[in-house]
């Protein structure tokens, strides 16, 4: 039995009792999250669910026969809903029965064309290639290289428009429902018209049957931990000190020299306080180990030669807060020594 003919036993139908013309379609296959070559778990809550049947879009819309010069004429027989997209599909007759995305303003009676050489009529659902569309006009089911078959501006409510061509139309600046803007080839084929909004794309699942017949499990149940508090703002603090390392070994080659490259000591302060890096060189090189082997590198090299024999601070006659600290340790140390004798 043809994809195309009728079932006779438990056909079909529709909610005003119409009988279904199903076009080509085969049944959807899930991975249920798991890698399809290794078998690996890949995407978790994914598994189950009710059997859906995946109707294939016709991707490719100019035929050899549009090619040749003719346009090919096909109509409207149904509007279907589709278990797996957010946007409704007409099912097309013509040379062959085909589905398409349903745009706004295309029901059923009505005849989309598909040129190649010449433009036809404009109406929604018509298919041309870039170059034969006007300028300003709603487009959808975009090609990104030609003959690669419909790849952008799928999705339910959604539309590209045409902003610009070149002297040459060869190129055609598409806008996206994103904002971004990109030139494509102009023997990229589209279909005119923005792609009708469905209430099924807007829904809220409110049961957790619903999720399970679409194939979504249940996250597993995650018991709090111990101190989990505490070890929360700790990888928070984590994250904030790898952020500030990123961002102080991205452009400083010097890196590990503070200790005899004055001019940069304050930097280095600006962005540790008083803090060593040699508290998060762990951290570092399980992060990064290229930058490990540059600053290893550096710190072999010889150093420049002193052109005095006293500390930066001395010279300058500075008292930083490190000296401080290190005073105020020495004077503790002192003290505990006092005690003990």
């Amino acid at each position: 039995k043809q994809w195309y003919q009728r079932r006779v036993r438990g056909m079909a139908t529709t909610r005003d009792r119409t009988r279904i013309i199903h076009g080509p379609q085969h049944k959807l296959r899930t991975n249920g999250g798991r890698d399809p070559e290794t078998g690996r778990k890949v995407f978790m809550c994914r598994g189950g669910g009710a059997d859906r049947q995946m109707r294939e879009v016709m991707a490719h819309r100019v035929t050899p026969e549009a090619r040749a010069g003719q346009i090919i004429k096909y109509r409207v027989l149904q509007i279907q809903q589709c278990d797996v997209r957010n946007a409704d599909l007409a099912l097309i007759a013509g040379p062959t029965v085909e589905y398409i995305i349903q745009p706004e303003g295309l029901e059923v009676g009505d005849i989309v064309e598909t040129g190649w050489d010449q433009l036809g009529s404009l109406t929604p659902g018509c298919s041309y290639p870039l170059r034969l569309l006007p300028i300003g006009i709603k487009i959808h089911a975009v090609e990104q290289y030609p003959s690669s078959g419909s790849r952008f501006c799928m999705a339910a409510g959604s539309s590209c428009e045409v902003l610009q061509h070149t002297t040459a139309r060869d190129k055609t600046l598409v806008k996206y429902p994103s904002g971004v803007s990109q030139w494509l080839e102009s023997d990229c084929v589209a279909t005119i018209g923005r792609i009708k909004q469905t209430t099924r794309a807007l829904e809220i699942r409110g049961s957790w049957k619903v999720s399970r017949a679409m194939g979504i499990k249940p996250r597993r149940n995650r018991q709090r931990k111990k101190n989990w508090r505490k070890r929360k703002m700790r990888h928070r603090m984590d994250q904030k000190w790898a952020k500030r390392l990123d961002r102080y070994f991205s452009d400083r080659p010097w890196a590990g020299q503070e200790h005899f490259v004055p001019e940069t000591y304050e930097r280095f302060r600006y962005f540790f306080g008083d803090r060593k890096p040699q508290y998060y060189m762990r951290r570092i090189r399980q992060r990064d180990p290229e930058v490990i082997a540059q600053i290893n590198k550096r710190k072999m090299e010889p150093r420049e030669e002193k052109k005095y024999q006293c500390s930066y601070e001395t010279l300058t006659d500075q008292r930083t807060e490190v000296f401080w600290q290190k005073r105020q340790r020495w004077r503790l140390w002192k003290e505990r020594n006092r005690e003990k004798k």
